[in-house]
């Protein structure tokens, strides 16, 4: 299954403490949409999204995993745009793997097999 996060209101609240604090949200409340499930282990992460990019999103994302405010989450990046170069930026950022949209059903296989 998917999860869609959307992007609190916009704040004075940084875009780290923003993305902590969705993230810390999410954790806290899957016991009711996961039951016995203890932590988020994987995030498709969208490429080309407004406000924050999935890049900079990412970049944030490994920013709270080093400084342990967050658990570490493995993040593959999902996106139309396939050349070498967004790869390398998405995998350079922290992405562990990254898939073309649209997704076959064999490739998104392989990678929730990977990441389970």
């Amino acid at each position: 299954f998917f999860l869609m996060i959307r992007r609190p209101p916009r704040s004075t609240q940084s875009r780290s403490s923003a993305a902590s604090d969705v993230y810390k949200r999410q954790v806290s409340t899957q016991s009711t949409w996961a039951p016995g499930c203890k932590r988020i282990r994987l995030i498709l992460m969208d490429i080309d999204m407004p406000i924050m990019n999935g890049i900079e999103a990412t970049v944030e994302l490994q920013k709270l995993i080093q400084t342990k405010e967050i658990s570490p989450v493995n993040i593959v990046g999902c996106s139309a745009f396939e050349t070498k170069q967004d790869i390398y930026e998405g995998l350079s950022a922290g992405m562990k793997d990254y898939i073309t949209k649209p997704v076959l059903d064999a490739r998104l296989d392989e990678v929730l097999k990977l990441f389970h």
